[in-house]
């Protein structure tokens, strides 16, 4: 169902520690940082690649600038959570943060294992998630609360979603842009990243 109070540019906050992984962080800048825009020209979202620290280290030994810090979450309309490595060791500031952006009402996407990060944050008990396959058991373990999907492209709640992992972060990232701006510009937005996979057509 298409948000009708959506208005351009979309402000998106995604959210980087220290072990991102490489393949989400373009997935965000992808699908958030395209040249796509409203039929008066206006870009249809305003992209901030934000963390605890000026720069971070990839999953790739690749040093990666952050411009924006954890402030920029507060005016962001969706957050997007990377997923890392290591989502245990998310510094105590980003949890809060993310606490916080739960309590404006902002929504919050989870990419990959980003899940362990708001399970870690404790916003998912009771809630429709879904991780990497490959880290689902360890993460029905630390989070028994959570409603684990397994299976599964990604998954909706009322404020927070969560995607698989590698390319079902573009499915859940089209629908976000479906949401918003209707299916015909979530479109436009696969065709210029030449992505043909039908799994955002829920």
């Amino acid at each position: 169902m298409q948000d009708k109070t959506a208005t351009a540019p979309h402000r998106v906050a995604a959210l980087a520690c220290d072990g991102v992984t490489l393949f989400e962080l373009a997935v965000a800048n992808d699908v958030f940082g395209t040249i796509i825009t409203t039929a008066s020209g206006d870009p249809l979202y305003s992209l901030s690649v934000c963390g605890p620290a000026p720069s971070v280290m990839t999953d790739g030994g690749l040093r990666v600038e952050v411009p924006y810090g954890l402030d920029a979450l507060a005016v962001a309309e969706t957050v997007v959570v990377l997923p890392l490595v290591d989502p245990g060791s998310v510094p105590a500031p980003v949890l809060e943060a993310l606490r916080l952006a739960r309590s404006r009402g902002q929504r919050i996407v989870s990419l990959c294992t980003g899940a362990f990060v708001l399970g870690k944050a404790g916003l998912l008990d009771g809630l429709l998630t879904t991780t990497h396959h490959n880290y689902q058991d360890k993460f029905a373990t630390l989070y028994p609360k959570a409603n684990l999907q397994r299976g599964v492209r990604f998954v909706e709640n009322d404020r927070i979603s969560s995607a698989g992992g590698l390319s079902s972060g573009i499915d859940l990232a089209l629908h976000v842009v479906e949401r918003y701006f209707g299916r015909e510009v979530a479109q436009q937005t696969a065709d210029y990243m030449e992505y043909q996979g039908p799994g955002w057509k829920v």
